[in-house]
């Protein structure tokens, strides 16, 4: 089953208006990105489960993010989906659900270089032990390992409730990282017009 998507339009720089209200899209606007996704019906329990969409058309999307919570609980938390292999193909992982969770929900939100928001519906698939999710239903890709950097929440609950620790690395440590990166490999650039080891 295809996403419909759900794209909300926040042009204040424009006409300083503010948000607008949703509007129900079959396709991308003008100025927006469409989200194709397959919703899926089942996550493996203790296993990164890996969600996948394609975006388009992906040389205007300023960025793109999974939220997703245990089923019914508080507020959302997210993390950045990466491109895949394939043009306008991303891809995001989130942690493990315990093998006590019952649910999860998630959404894909995806935001244009025109700054036009765009989301598909929430959805809650079953957190199930391998061969549990029945015949004809979707399974999420999952991975063994993997290194999960997640945003939102609040100081007091940086993880999500019935979400495993396990690769899971606060957002604003890997931003500062990212950024420490960025300021290292910018440091060890010559100069133009000097020779890399000249004075």
């Amino acid at each position: 089953m295809q996403a419909k998507i759900l794209a909300t339009a926040f042009l204040a720089a424009a006409a300083g208006a503010g948000w607008a209200p949703p509007n129900v899209l079959g396709a991308a606007s003008s100025d927006g990105v469409s989200i194709d996704h397959s919703a899926v019906s089942c996550v493996l329990a203790g296993q990164y489960p890996r969600m996948h969409a394609r975006i388009t058309p992906p040389e205007g999307l300023n960025r793109a993010r999974l939220y997703f919570r245990a089923a019914g609980s508080g507020g959302w938390y997210f993390v950045e989906m990466k491109p895949g292999t394939e043009s306008g193909a991303f891809e995001g992982t989130l942690p493990k659900p315990k093998h006590t969770m019952r649910a999860l929900d998630y959404y894909i939100e995806a935001i244009s270089d025109r700054f036009v928001e765009s989301r598909t519906t929430e959805y809650e698939p079953k957190i199930v032990e391998p061969g549990q999710c029945g015949a004809g239903k979707i399974v999420a890709s999952a991975v063994g390992s993997a290194k999960v950097a997640i945003g939102g929440g609040s100081e007091d609950a940086l993880l999500p409730a019935g979400f495993s620790a396990a690769g899971v690395v606060p957002w604003s440590e890997e931003s500062k990282k990212q950024r420490e990166g960025r300021i290292e490999s910018k440091a060890r650039a010559p100069r133009a017009g000097k020779r890399p080891g000249g004075p």
